[in-house]
């Protein structure tokens, strides 16, 4: 592994780390959570931008996997606009809620367009060994991590839908259920994909791609908490919101991880070249 993917690495770990141990020092505080998650996400999702438009840049026109990361970078990039539009609110100080501003329409066509980029991109990927002819019997173990993964998504699926239905009233109103809407159908979607993206990057295990596999599964993996979140604050003996500002903070390598893959990627790309 060459010093610039130890260092990407490594800058993904102190991202994780600071944004772990930064939410949990001020979760007390709701103004400073969300000022480090404002911070931590703009440096993620920038660094997952840079990365998944590197990867992308290393194919030549009409390549099955500059497809792929043509449609990561697009949806990495559109987070990052994302991210933007929250964080104008945030600086502004109206002292307003977000989802009270007319930015809320902005966001959800964003949203909407980020997560089904990624979402068909994931899809991409994780068929990419069927497209290269190449043929992996499915064993007993796999079937059921996938059904378990299928169940989980749509038991997340159904939850979140029901309680967005209620939520339309106003335009407003409509416009951040929509917005959570495209998010959770995005989510869903990938959390099927994760099994068969980490079931190639197991079969890859030693193989100089199987770093960028490995990143995109756990960065789906940490979607997943992400998405679960107020199930795993539910048992624990602590106080609810102290936990859900903690584990949402998982967001930031979730964000950071897609750039890794790409980089990675790119690096074993042009290491055989």
């Amino acid at each position: 592994m060459s010093s610039r993917a130890r260092m990407a690495i490594a800058a993904v770990v102190v991202m994780s780390a600071a944004g772990l141990l930064g939410t949990a020092l001020v979760a007390d505080d709701p103004g400073r959570v969300r000022l480090v998650f404002d911070v931590g996400g703009w440096i993620a999702a920038l660094f997952g931008a840079f990365g998944t438009v590197a990867a992308a840049r290393t194919f030549a026109r009409g390549d099955y996997l500059r497809r792929v990361w043509v449609l990561l970078a697009t949806g990495a990039v559109l987070l990052v606009a994302g991210h933007a539009i929250r964080s104008a609110w945030l600086h502004a100080g109206t002292g307003a809620d977000f989802y009270d501003s007319s930015l809320v329409y902005p966001r959800l066509a964003v949203v909407a367009a980020a997560n089904a980029a990624t979402t068909w991109g994931l899809v991409l990927l994780a068929y990419s060994y069927t497209h290269s002819g190449l043929s992996i019997p499915r064993t007993a173990a796999f079937n059921a991590t996938w059904l378990a993964a299928s169940a989980v998504a749509m038991a997340l699926l159904v939850g979140q839908l029901r309680e967005d239905l209620t939520r339309f009233g106003t335009a407003l109103q409509a416009a951040s259920s929509l917005t959570s809407i495209a998010s959770t159908l995005g989510d869903s979607a990938q959390i099927v994909l994760i099994p068969p993206i980490l079931r190639v990057a197991y079969l890859m295990r030693g193989g100089r791609l199987a770093g960028a596999w490995w990143a995109i599964g756990l960065s789906g993996a940490l979607w997943l908490i992400y998405d679960c979140k107020t199930w795993i604050a539910m048992p624990l003996p602590f106080d609810d919101a102290h936990v859900l500002s903690v584990v949402a903070a998982v967001r930031i390598p979730a964000l950071a991880l897609t750039g890794l893959a790409g980089l990675l990627h790119r690096e074993a790309i042009t290491a055989e070249a």
